[in-house]
């Protein structure tokens, strides 16, 4: 089935940055991690991360919670 796209996406373009942003506004009311950010978007992880840094200085996304690896000491 093909998704319809935003009209966010529609009006301003199919960036990196409008793509995240248009993902989690359309799914505000849920946690995603940055890992099923990506493949929910088909977004390379290098793009994905470069653009991520950006949009947290920004101010428009922040990071909630921190999941640490099973075995990890802090």
């Amino acid at each position: 089935m093909e998704e319809k796209e935003s009209l966010l996406l529609r009006a301003l373009g199919r960036l990196p940055q409008l793509r995240i942003v248009d993902f989690l506004l359309d799914n505000k009311p849920f946690d995603f991690s940055k890992k099923e950010i990506i493949e929910e978007l088909g977004m390379s992880k290098t793009t994905f991360y470069k653009v991520w840094k950006e949009l947290e200085a920004l101010g428009i996304v922040k990071v909630s919670r921190k999941f640490e690896k099973p075995g990890s000491t802090k």
